[in-house]
């Protein structure tokens, strides 16, 4: 599983891909940035008061391994630097935030992809009551467990994720799900999605939620991007990206808040390389010469399965 924690839900991407022996290395970047918060109703958005501000630069490389041609997994670290200001104070923190890990293993790979995977991610740093910097992540151990489901209709594949994402220290148990689609042209690949969260289980503050938005309040601008109690979001977001050689891949992306509950009203501009580092073999040149069909599949399944241009995560 590859995910990237952006606010209050895993921005999934779409399903990774692996194989037996292979190395695949990733480097993430993101600039967001938010002036306005979706309220409790989720009847519209509010400005944050005149002259406050909320801004962050994440970056995240990422490792995705192969252990076998069904197991796979995953390990990362996400660095932030946030920045807010409002009338009386300019503030700013940076730090390796969370590290990550993964694993998934391929259900089923014939007439569709299922991919169940299981993710953890687990805070460096942790909110401190009595500091004075801006927050730049939530600070809880999360452990997400989800399925993605793939299925090639005409030249694009369709995906969903639906997932149960538990998150410690008393914050809202929620529930993040993705739907898109994406497709190559040559050398170019494009995509698009809609994403978001609802709550499952109420954060242990839902009567008094100003006991985390004093905070966010002072510390961020009044920017609800991080710490907010119940939130929930949807998004869209798309993506273009270019194969500049036969093992590296580049991407630029753009995400847009379209509406929510308890959270930040923002958007991301981000950039991505990926690259193969270690692919010990070929199984498509392997069944074309020898004519075995590896796994017991066919040629069109496999080419449908395994052979699929490099994509955003």
């Amino acid at each position: 599983m590859t995910i990237i924690l952006t606010g209050h839900f895993a921005v999934a991407a779409t399903p990774p891909k692996y194989k037996s022996g292979q190395l695949k290395g990733s480097l993430h970047t993101e600039y967001y940035t938010t002036d306005s918060n979706y309220d409790k109703s989720g009847d519209g958005f509010e400005k944050l008061p005149s002259e406050n501000s909320f801004s962050l630069i994440e970056v995240r490389p990422e490792l995705v391994y192969g252990l076998s041609n069904d197991w796979g997994v995953s390990a990362g670290f996400k660095y932030t630097y946030g920045r807010s200001e409002d009338s009386s104070a300019q503030r700013n923190n940076s730090s390796i935030t969370d590290i990550d890990a993964s694993v998934y293993y391929k259900l089923y790979k014939k007439k569709f992809y299922l991919l169940p995977q299981i993710h953890i991610s687990y805070p460096l740093i942790t909110f401190d009551i009595n500091q004075d910097n801006t927050i730049i992540n939530e600070g809880a151990m999360k452990i997400e467990a989800g399925t993605w489901l793939e299925k090639k209709f005409f030249a694009h594949r369709l995906y969903m994720y639906v997932a149960y994402a538990y998150q410690a220290d008393g914050r809202a148990h929620l529930l993040p799900w993705e739907v898109g689609a994406y497709n190559s042209l040559g050398r170019f690949l494009y995509g698009f999605a809609a994403l978001g969260n609802e709550v499952i289980v109420d954060d242990e503050f839902i009567s008094s939620p100003e006991s985390r938005s004093n905070r966010t309040d002072t510390l961020n601008g009044g920017s609800k991007k991080f710490y907010s109690v119940n939130p929930t979001e949807i998004s869209l977001k798309a993506w273009a990206g270019a194969r500049i050689a036969k093992n590296f891949v580049v991407y630029l992306k753009y995400k847009k808040t379209i509406n929510g509950t308890n959270t930040a009203n923002g958007q991301s501009i981000m950039a991505e390389v990926k690259w193969r580092i270690l692919n010990p073999y070929s199984r498509k040149s392997i069944e074309e010469k020898s004519g075995f069909k590896i796994d017991g599949i066919n040629q069109d399944e496999r080419k449908a399965l395994d052979n699929l241009p490099e994509i955003p995560e």
